[in-house]
């Protein structure tokens, strides 16, 4: 999860920001959105796989902070991370419905 969330998704987001190029085309599609798209989908595939990880190495039980107990840092942890998954996935899925503008 840390390539994903300190390597992919900072690169991606550098390209939409700085790569905009409208003349440097890939399969038909502008490069720099290519390559944003191929680094958020790695984000999420590596994100998703360390959620895998993640329960395997639980057992599938919550690691959270449970009612009536003082948090620490670990269960504080488990509901930012579970909160970032969740708008990631959320991300991938409105990406899915992006509206595609078309060139007259």
């Amino acid at each position: 999860m840390i390539f994903s969330w300190l390597l992919f998704a900072p690169l991606a987001i550098l390209f939409a920001r700085f790569q905009r190029n409208p003349l440097k085309r890939l399969l038909g599609e502008q490069l720099w959105f290519q390559v944003h798209r191929f680094l958020n989908s790695v984000t999420i595939l590596c994100t998703l796989l360390a959620i895998i990880c993640i329960m395997s190495a639980t057992g599938g039980k919550w690691a959270g902070p449970k009612i009536g107990i003082s948090i620490n840092w670990g269960q504080a942890h488990a509901i930012v991370g579970t909160i970032a998954s969740f708008l990631a996935l959320s991300q991938l899925i409105s990406a899915l419905f992006r509206y595609k503008l078309l060139n007259n």
